[in-house]
């Protein structure tokens, strides 16, 4: 598959024997159509990829609109073959149903999933992010609680957000971000558990708003 979707930071969800992670401020930059982004130095592209699209208040009608450029732009690249699901959180999630494979295709994607590169599954998908409002709360441990719950190997989830995170947890005087960190990893640990690969993670911050860009 050809490496020209990847143009993100990739941010956690490293093993040991992964390299190390490149900081902010030291990878390699590039302008893609009028975004500047960050290109991992070493990021295996996946066959599956999951969207978590942030619709909460805080992502504003140019944000959000920012944000859905983003996805396309990124969706748009040229790739031999991807599948492809989404999900919308605020304080509730909200999926994508995707297109499926013609009854003839002797492996159809999952119910949820689209394959591309495909006209139709674009025109879906930019439709559905179009008909998005901004409104709500910004719980992201659910959606990557969804995300991570997949039973699917070689997957990628991209975090599209201002990272304005809300999520109500206990008060345990931890922050909020070392929470969601950790059940990352416990995720982690249950796909290993079912034979699972872990997920690669990609964050696209909007607005640099995103802590995790930081992570």
């Amino acid at each position: 598959m050809r490496q020209l979707i990847w143009l993100l930071l990739l941010i956690t969800a490293a093993s040991a024997q992964d390299p190390p992670i490149p900081e902010v401020d030291s990878a390699p930059k590039e302008q893609i159509g009028g975004f500047t982004v960050e290109i991992p130095i070493s990021h295996p592209v996946t066959k599956r990829v999951i969207f978590l699209f942030d619709d909460s208040e805080s992502m504003n009608s140019e944000s959000l609109s920012r944000a859905i450029q983003a996805t396309m732009l990124i969706l748009d690249q040229p790739t031999d073959e991807l599948e492809v699901a989404i999900w919308a959180f605020n304080s509730y999630l909200t999926r994508w149903p995707g297109v499926p494979d013609p009854p003839d295709e002797p492996n159809p994607v999952r119910k949820g999933w689209a394959r591309l590169p495909s006209a139709i599954a674009m025109e879906s998908i930019n439709t559905w992010l179009s008909n998005l409002v901004a409104q709500s709360n910004t719980y992201v441990i659910p959606a990557l609680d969804a995300a991570l719950c997949e039973d699917v190997d070689q997957l990628t989830i991209v975090l599209v957000t201002d990272g304005q995170f809300n999520d109500p947890i206990p008060s345990t005087g931890r922050p909020l971000e070392s929470i969601i960190i950790d059940v990352i990893e416990l995720m982690q640990n249950a796909r290993e558990s079912r034979g699972l690969e872990h997920a690669a993670f990609v964050c696209f911050g909007i607005n640099n708003g995103s802590w995790m860009l930081r992570s």
